[in-house]
């Protein structure tokens, strides 16, 4: 009787231990503990560990013991049905420590009963730079001019200081830009001016030219084919100060995008367009072609064969932020700090009406995803709405920050959105779960400076360098080709740019976030292997120092000794032809001999000596000085007129000849001796005696 009597009290033992979990060695024997505690469980077992406290501990808390432990979750559910389970835990807290705390249950409790997220991407910190040509001076933009074959940073100051800067962030060659007509004739050292700045600035890949607005109600237009930066035109006195721009490119093989269009908004609140009729060609007129060609605002307005103007009315009632073009929807949006007007989109086709978000206080910067049909925006108290774009409701509110939110982006690919905020947070958030995945501080020296303005500049962050593409073409097709618009094979060369489409424009192996005159350069970790496996190919160098004469492609010699027997094998009969009935060009002496011989170098003499007597003559103030002045013919009755047969006439016809060829000589027109002021002012008069 006594061993039944054993077995039946082992019995109702088991009946009180949970058999949820029996495997010791399992990561999750605990979970069923745990997920049956209540908020008042955990205050009652919070107040178990701040209760066990010790008078000489400096810290209050000693917290509980392996059987102090198993006997408060006991006590908690009332028998031992967590027995098991709760050495299990215990023994994960503790490790190899006898004892645990209330932060230490807790901490543990958050890394472990999360659920696992797909960390899709991770920043790190590599360092953060101060940007050389910067001096103390903020930077108000970073604009990346790259093509398919060069790639280089055009950093911004705020003032107008322009560096150009390679994809390692090395400081190649810095200009200051133009900003008004006085500008033009100023050396580069005295260009700068505190109370004008720069609104913001863009690179036109399909036409190579670099866009500066700025205070001073200007646009300022280079050609950027090169590192040299070459001013073509300055459009002044716009009618308000441009604050925000937009660019949407040219398709040269596209009927229905011919025309690029340059979107602007202004302080005012209006926005408009400027579509250029020509820009494969030129995109203004051109002045001068020796420098640069200016226009005011009301003759900007004339030249209708190279651009028409268009104005949208005033949008926003206050100045315009921030505007984008998106082509996928062909649509474009604008943001201001209107509370009725925050987020307006434009529908360019005109099937349907512009759409407005109405935002308290208004909205500092936007992001859209087009693929996922989602609108962020981000406000000045550091809320972050998510909206519908297609009607026009926010579907999630992000409440994680106080300060100002100063740039947002967004990742299509990867389903995510970071964010940056005033004081150096950037975080990154699931654009399906809303959660946040990933939170960053930079620490940028500016903050540690007491009295310092911080200012963030017109966008905060940037992609990082371009590399070249895997399986974009070998060395020698790459020296062959020239950087600028090339009109051989074109099309072809399109089309295969469009197979070798790259990822996002931020799926790349840097990010950077600028902040004053420093620059953070963080490390992008991506979960896709392929995306991780594109930063192993070398990052696209610079343009060349000078810009390169657009010629065709075929017309390149390659670098490679070419001997004349294959030379000779790859060319047919019709060229050997054609270049043996061209050779008499190379004969020097062809002009000689058929008496054509030229005169252009001794009429280039002339015109140069002309020039320097000129010059003379202009910095004595009498430019008139210097102008050839025609040779007087002799001046005589027409020999239609009949000599008269009388003498008394005859005598006044011989008169007049007489006078007629004094006339002509200019040392003759008057006998009596007079002044050079009273002869200049007689010179044409002809006097005939009564």
């Amino acid at each position: 009787m006594a061993d039944e009597d054993n077995i039946i009290v082992q019995i109702k033992e088991l009946d009180k231990v949970s058999l949820d979990v029996t495997e010791e060695d399992s990561r999750l024997a605990w979970h069923g503990l745990v997920q049956n505690l209540s908020n008042s469980d955990l205050e009652w077992l919070r107040a178990i560990f701040k209760s066990n406290v010790e008078d000489d501990d400096e810290n209050g808390e000693t917290g509980l013991d392996k059987n102090e432990f198993l006997n408060a979750i006991s006590t908690l559910y009332g028998d031992e049905r967590y027995s098991l389970q709760s050495q299990i835990l215990f023994t994960n807290i503790a490790k190899e420590n006898d004892r645990i705390t209330w932060d230490n249950f807790l901490d543990f409790l958050i890394d472990n009963m999360c659920p696992d997220v797909e960390t899709k991407l991770k920043l790190d910190l590599v360092s953060i730079e101060h940007v050389t040509h910067t001096k103390n001076e903020s930077v108000a933009k970073i604009v990346l001019i790259e093509t398919d074959k060069y790639f280089c940073y055009a950093i911004i100051l705020k003032h107008g200081r322009v560096g150009l800067y390679d994809g390692n962030l090395n400081f190649l060659t810095s200009y200051h830009a133009i900003m008004t007509r006085e500008d033009i004739s100023r050396p580069e050292d005295e260009r700068r001016r505190r109370n004008r700045w720069v609104t913001d600035a863009l690179f036109c890949p399909d036409t190579l030219l670099f866009i500066i607005t700025n205070s001073a109600r200007t646009i300022v237009i280079y050609e950027a084919s090169g590192l040299k930066h070459v001013p073509c035109w300055l459009i002044i006195s716009t009618p308000n100060i441009l604050e925000t721009v937009a660019y949407k490119p040219y398709k040269k093989f596209d009927a229905d995008s011919t025309k690029c269009v340059l979107f602007a908004g202004d302080c005012n609140g209006e926005i408009m367009s400027m579509v250029f009729h020509q820009p494969g060609t030129s995109l203004l007129r051109k002045k001068r072609t020796d420098d640069i060609s200016l226009f005011y605002w009301e003759d900007f307005l004339k030249e209708k064969d190279y651009v028409t103007v268009k104005n949208y009315g005033k949008v926003h009632e206050s100045g315009v932020n921030h505007i984008e073009y998106f082509a996928e929807k062909n649509i474009l949006l604008s943001s201001s700090e209107d509370s009725n007007a925050s987020v307006v989109v434009k529908y360019l086709n005109n099937k349907r009406k512009s759409a407005y978000y109405k935002i308290p206080k208004g909205v500092g910067c936007f992001a859209m995803s087009t693929q996922h049909k989602i609108l962020i925006t981000g406000s000045f108290n550091g809320i972050i709405r998510l909206w519908n774009f297609l009607i026009s409701k926010a579907i999630y509110v992000v409440k994680e920050h106080s300060c100002q939110v100063v740039d947002l982006k967004v990742l299509d690919r990867q389903e995510i959105f970071i964010g940056c905020f005033w004081d150096g947070i950037v975080k990154i958030w699931d654009l399906k779960e809303y959660s946040c995945l990933q939170t960053l501080k930079l620490k940028f020296p500016s903050f540690a400076i007491h009295g310092k303005v911080i200012e963030w500049g017109i966008n905060c962050i940037y992609p990082g360098p371009k590399r070249q593409q895997p399986g974009s073409g070998d060395d020698a097709e790459r020296k062959k080709e020239c950087f600028g618009i090339n009109d051989i094979d074109e099309k072809k060369i399109e089309s295969k740019n469009d197979k070798l489409r790259e990822h996002h424009i931020f799926e790349r192996s840097f990010l950077l976030v600028s902040c004053c005159n420093h620059i953070a350069k963080v490390r992008m970790n991506f979960n896709e292997s392929s995306i991780e496996l594109g930063f192993s190919y070398p990052i696209l160098p610079p343009p060349p120092l000078q810009n390169s004469v657009l010629i065709p492609t075929n017309w390149g010699l390659q670098n490679e000794a070419i001997t004349t027997e294959k030379f000779d094998r790859e060319l047919n009969a019709n060229v050997k032809k054609q270049l043996e009935e061209l050779s008499f060009i190379l004969d020097k002496n062809i002009l000689e001999e058929r008496d054509q011989r030229s005169d252009i170098n001794y009429k280039i003499a002339i015109l140069e000596s002309k020039k320097e007597q000129m010059k003379a003559k202009v910095a004595l103030g009498a430019p008139y000085l210097a102008l050839d002045i025609a040779n007087i013919q002799e001046l005589s009755l027409p020999q239609s007129i009949s000599c008269p047969s009388r003498k008394k006439s005859k005598k006044y016809a011989d008169q007049i000849k007489q006078l007629l060829a004094n006339a002509s000589n200019k040392d003759e027109i008057f006998s009596e001796p007079s002044s050079s002021r009273s002869k200049s002012n007689r010179s044409s008069i002809v006097e005939f005696p009564l």
